[in-house]
């Protein structure tokens, strides 16, 4: 077993009891994109490249995502994203709403990056 995978799962089970560890809001959506599967990331990427636009660029700044991926993949597929995002970022405390918003807006995202601050200050 890796030592980071110990790491993490040490930090879950004893530090912090009720299940939501505090997290990073730009390593919790680079965690739910690196979880979207090879297949899926493949497609995203070369539709977003076939826009001509960089995939990097939703990584640095996640409010871009939705707004991307409408563009490329359509506005049903989108909506799918954000709401396996919602469900995703729900696992560390996120209301699903605030998961979507911060996909649509960078004050949406600065509400997210706040909200998940608070749940590791707590």
């Amino acid at each position: 077993m890796n030592c980071l995978v110990e790491l993490a799962a040490y930090r879950a089970r004893y530090l912090y009891p009720k299940g939501v560890e505090p997290v990073d809001a730009y390593l919790l959506f680079r965690e739910f994109y690196r979880q979207l599967g090879t297949p899926l990331r493949a497609v995203v990427e070369f539709k977003v490249r076939k826009m001509g636009k960089r995939p990097s660029d939703f990584l640095e700044r996640p409010w871009l995502f939705l707004r991307y991926m409408e563009e490329a993949l359509g506005s049903h597929n989108a909506e799918l994203l954000a709401s396996l995002f919602a469900d995703f970022a729900r696992k560390h405390g996120v209301p699903p709403n605030v998961a979507t918003e911060a996909l649509r807006s960078e004050e949406g995202w600065k509400k997210l990056a706040q909200l998940l601050r608070n749940n590791g200050a707590g």
